[in-house]
């Protein structure tokens, strides 16, 4: 299919833009890329305004690495894109970039807009009131600059609102009155069409100038727009601009009301029975539908559109298949190995459960679902796995609850009378009890009692079911004795730019820079501490810590004095830190005789080092879901984007570190 195809396509307001997406990368339609910008630049802003930031970063960036690295469309999109994702900092310096090229009026205006935008975003993270307010008039000029460029409602009413938190009351009014008159004029023309924006422009502008009435009728008019054309993006838009006025001016709860969007589902839920097991939530049709309609009902009150969930046989694959029902945003997330998961949590490697496989690999399929993987190691009967994806998909969840501004709520379907185990949906539930947020529970013995009777079937050996598998052309089922994985955060650091080093001075450097790195160390509980050259190796117990640490060697190295070393100012060395989370190997290690940390998300932490940004320190997905998980901190963890991995290891989703602090300090 030609690019002119799918444009055509994505005319359409009701197009499956995801679906469009998914297709135009087939083999087949990949050529469609390359036939001009248009289609890269028309999947990217479709994208951001229905609520896919992400996904908008990644078309942006790859077309700008791969095809098209002048185009200003795209640079726009990029920077935007990172805006939403919740990377201010980086949006800045692209944006701030964008600006010093020659664009257009309408692309300037733009440019100008989202360099407001991205002040307004550095205010909201800004601990210091002076620095917060500088950076509300900073913004504020850039939406001043753009409103006199265009005469553009759009710009204009930002610049109305940042006028007022920014403490010029009159002049909002000014603003706010003459864009009003402007979005009026607009919306009275006789061939005039009524468009989302216009209406909030219009709602927001009386909002500013106290007329409550009117600013409920005409956003009540924009968010049935924006619902009409899946545009979730800009709903959460218009909402994070009223909440940014809600501490300046009287807003009524029915006005907030109308942006309501639906909580992010994090679901857990009892597995089927395994053959022989006492009956809990037995193979039962009629238990089955029971529990369907309970998490429908449960989905249904909550409006959700966003889930994540870990697709085992039972009330799991029931809620994917309801939040497909739902055409939902939906996640899902491997604890391992799929080849490992699917005899352990979907078929128990027996033929009657291989209807529950088919029902997996189904919503795998579905193009509006995106799979996770926890790790993607094998399973080697190791339970820690379960838990640590338990904890994976709460924090993806609450991850993408701020970035659209929403709140994030846990469903179980659980049994209350069975005794907690070290893994399952107890341990699910008391992790997401930490984080404060709500939670809702399905009795599953209520639903139980209603007089279905247990269907139990008798399994003998693990032999006869090993044996079973083998027949239907699966993996054996290993019952391996524990390997003592668990999970720890890795920090890798170097020196970028060390090789540039005369010989003469590296003993020097390594005797300044190390003494910097045992300073931090002292006040830090570590489990692993190890050196060579200028790299670091280090293994903490916690998230929260090795963020710590991470940030304030950073801090520390940012003052190292290099000018012993006769180094030009574009030559110095910077450190680059990564981060990661996951399940790693414990053991005596004779060499260095003490305990040692050692597999493949050893691995993994190494590989993000070398693609870290001097003077940053990027995290791991997993890393950051974890962090999101932990309460009372100031750090942040800012989106980059889908990024390759040294030696070509993987591609992953990373993140840059950074706390409240910088966004005052900067």
């Amino acid at each position: 299919m030609r690019a002119a195809d799918f444009l055509e396509r994505l005319a359409d307001k009701n197009a499956p833009v995801l679906n469009l997406l998914a297709e135009s990368r087939v083999e087949e339609n990949r050529a469609a890329w390359k036939e001009g910008p248009q289609l890269s630049r028309r999947f990217a802003r479709l994208l951001l305004k229905q609520g896919h930031p992400t996904l908008a970063l990644e078309v942006a960036a790859r077309s700008l690495d791969e095809v098209y690295p002048d185009d200003h469309e795209l640079l726009y999109c990029r920077a935007f894109a990172l805006a939403r994702c919740g990377n201010p900092t980086k949006a800045r310096l692209f944006a701030e970039g964008l600006l010093k090229l020659e664009l257009s009026p309408a692309m300037r205006t733009e440019a100008l807009s989202l360099a407001g935008r991205i002040r307004k975003d550095l205010a909201a993270r800004t601990a210091d009131p002076a620095v917060r307010v500088r950076r509300l008039r900073e913004a504020y000029e850039y939406y001043r600059q753009a409103y006199e460029l265009s005469d553009d409602t759009f710009p204009g009413i930002n610049a109305a609102t940042l006028a007022l938190l920014a403490g010029e009351r009159d002049l909002s009014r000014t603003l706010a009155a003459r864009v009003r008159d402007q979005a009026q004029e607009q919306l009275e023309k006789p061939n005039g069409q009524r468009d989302a924006w216009g209406l909030a422009t219009l709602g927001e502008a009386c909002l500013l100038l106290d007329d409550q009435t009117a600013a409920k009728g005409r956003y009540g008019q924009a968010v049935r727009l924006s619902r009409e054309a899946h545009a979730d993006g800009d709903i959460e838009s218009m909402h994070r601009q009223l909440r940014l006025l809600s501490p300046h001016l009287p807003i009524d709860r029915d006005l907030l009301a109308l942006f309501r969007i639906g909580p992010v589902v994090v679901f857990a839920g009892h597995s089927l029975d395994r053959p022989g097991d006492p009956p809990r939530f037995p193979a039962d049709p009629a238990l089955e539908a029971l529990v369907r309609k309970a998490i429908r009902n449960e989905l249904e009150a909550l409006e959700t559109t966003i889930g994540y969930y870990s697709p085992a046989c039972g009330s799991d694959i029931l809620f994917g298949e309801l939040m497909h029902d739902r055409t939902a945003e939906t996640h899902m997330v491997l604890p391992f190995a799929e080849e490992d998961f699917i005899p352990d949590r979907l078929t128990y490697g027996l033929d009657e459960f291989i209807p529950w496989q088919q029902r997996y690999e189904e919503l795998r399929g579905f193009l509006r679902v995106t799979r996770h993987f926890a790790t993607a190691e094998p399973f080697l009967d190791d339970h820690v796995l379960y838990d640590f994806a338990g904890s994976f998909i709460q924090g993806l969840a609450l991850i993408r609850a701020a970035q659209i501004g929403t709140s994030a709520i846990a469903l179980v379907v659980q049994d209350p009378a069975v005794r907690p185990t070290p893994s399952g949906v107890a341990t699910f539930v008391e992790s997401w009890k930490r984080t404060g947020q709500e939670l809702r529970v399905i009795n599953l013995a209520e639903l139980r009692s209603r007089g279905i009777p247990p269907q139990v079937v008798t399994r003998s050996t693990t032999d006869e079911q090993t044996a079973v598998a083998q027949q239907n052309g699966q993996p054996p089922i290993v019952c391996a004795a524990n390997p003592g994985r668990t999970i720890k955060s890795m920090l890798f650091a170097d020196v970028a730019g060390f090789s540039g080093l005369k010989e003469s001075h590296l003993p020097t450097f390594f005797i300044d820079f190390l003494s910097i790195v045992e300073d931090e160390l002292k006040t830090t509980r570590t489990l692993l501490q190890n050196t060579w050259g200028d790299g670091l190796y280090i293994v903490f117990d916690d998230v929260v810590t090795a963020a710590d640490f991470a940030l304030r060697l950073l801090k520390r190295l940012e003052t190292f004095d290099y000018s012993a070393f006769n180094l030009k100012e574009d030559k110095q060395p910077g450190i680059r830190i990564a981060l990661h989370t996951g399940p790693v190997f414990e053991g005596y290690d004779a060499i260095i005789g003490r305990t040692n940390y050692f597999g493949s998300h050893v691995s993994r932490a190494a590989r993000i080092e070398p693609v870290t940004m001097p003077g940053s320190t990027f995290v791991s997905e997993q890393f950051a879901a974890a962090l999101a998980l932990e309460p009372n901190h100031d750090f942040f963890c800012e989106y980059l984007g889908l990024l390759p991995l040294a030696k070509g290891y993987d591609v992953c989703h990373l993140y840059r570190l950074t706390t409240r602090l910088d966004h005052t300090m900067t």
